[in-house]
């Protein structure tokens, strides 16, 4: 609006003014409670213990965003968030930062104002599940830690070949907890026959074995990258349209030979077609020639939810980069273990393998699955 009607405008940075004892002295905090009015200043002492610790040397991040968040629930708040972020752009923290700023809200707390436990997505083999606690709170899943955010949102995934059951466990900041068991639907998976594919790809040569062997070192690398972010709590978008002609979880036989199951779903589309990003992320792969993917990025949407985009004829990605949702990353191809151009797009939670069909839901343009290039 300013630019539009091109109006002289300055903008001036003051300090904020507080009350002795901390608290903001904003129209807002006159309609606290007195109660409220006791507990609201413990917000600001908190952030500045937490600017102590930083500038006294502290770099343990993580922990002193637990630390704080323990200190405003034992306090009488509830916090929204609380992280420490790049005082420039607000990205994670990174080696690079030189200026650092706390970023925090917090509100009284309410007996019963937020569940202690949510859990929403279909409980099913493949599926990614998006969870909400307490902040604060422990996560484990199976006897496995799982990372939990600042703001108590969660993420972990039923792989393909999951049991009947799994068992999660929850331990909130004030040493309680709850426990849940939870009954994983089984799914029926098709059998997929590929026949015309070069034997080089279906039984590699010994002279292929040593580039493959240093491809699945960097692949595995990237798999054990934590990237923060809770990215993955939003809606999926389908990274390009058209004809479904691979589905998750099929057991693929390829020129007659059994091989392991196919972790992704296939769409076919001209070479050069544009790939974009389902959902926004950090690249912690990009690679332009690997021998069974070709073109690869894996593209890691936080806490380790990450999509895997093969057979590019181009990445336009480099490792490292932020990219949003629906930014171009590259182009269809058929490089690679591939039978003619398709985009195959795959994702995993750590070690289980994820079905992106349930994140996106129906394919836009063409539902219906049709002949065409697979991998």
């Amino acid at each position: 609006m300013v630019r539009d009607l091109n109006m002289p405008v300055q903008i001036l940075s003051e300090p904020i003014v507080r009350a002795a004892d901390g608290l903001a002295l904003s129209s807002r905090n006159g309609y606290l409670s007195a109660d409220e009015r006791a507990t609201a200043p413990s917000l600001y002492r908190t952030l500045s213990q937490l600017d102590v610790a930083i500038r006294g040397g502290r770099r343990d991040y993580p922990t002193l965003i637990a630390e704080g968040l323990s200190a405003l629930q034992a306090a009488g708040l509830r916090p929204d968030y609380l992280e420490i972020r790049n005082a420039i752009d607000l990205q994670p923290v990174s080696e690079r930062s030189t200026e650092l700023v706390i970023l925090a809200a917090a509100s009284p707390a309410v007996a019963d104002a937020v569940p202690a436990l949510e859990l929403q997505g279909e409980m099913t083999q493949g599926a990614l599940i998006i969870g909400t606690a307490l902040p604060g709170a422990k996560v484990r899943l199976d006897g496995t830690d799982v990372p939990v955010a600042g703001n108590g949102l969660f993420a972990f995934g039923f792989d393909r070949d999951h049991g009947a059951t799994a068992h999660l466990a929850v331990t909130y900041p004030d040493g309680t907890g709850t426990e849940r068991q939870i009954e994983v639907a089984r799914r029926d998976w098709a059998i997929q026959r590929i026949d015309g594919l070069p034997q080089k790809y279906v039984t590699p040569p010994p002279e292929t074995l040593a580039r493959i062997a240093r491809e699945r070192e960097l692949k595995t690398a990237a798999r054990g990258k934590r990237i923060e972010g809770s990215w993955f709590a939003q809606p999926f978008i389908w990274p390009t349209t058209g004809p479904i002609t691979g589905v998750f979880g099929s057991q693929r036989i390829y020129n007659g030979e059994p091989r392991r199951p196919h972790y992704g779903v296939d769409v076919a589309a001209p070479t050069g077609t544009p790939i974009v990003a389902p959902q926004a992320g950090v690249v912690t792969l990009a690679e332009a020639d690997m021998y069974f993917e070709g073109g690869l990025v894996f593209l890691d949407h936080g806490h380790g939810v990450t999509s895997v985009i093969m057979h590019m004829s181009r990445v336009d990605v480099t490792e490292g980069q932020t990219v949003e949702q629906g930014e171009v990353i590259g182009a269809v191809g058929a490089t690679g273990r591939a039978t003619g151009p398709h985009l195959h797009w795959g994702m995993f939670w750590r070690g289980a393998q994820l079905d992106p069909a349930i994140l996106a839901g129906a394919m836009p343009d063409a539902a219906q699955t049709a002949a065409g290039g697979g991998d």
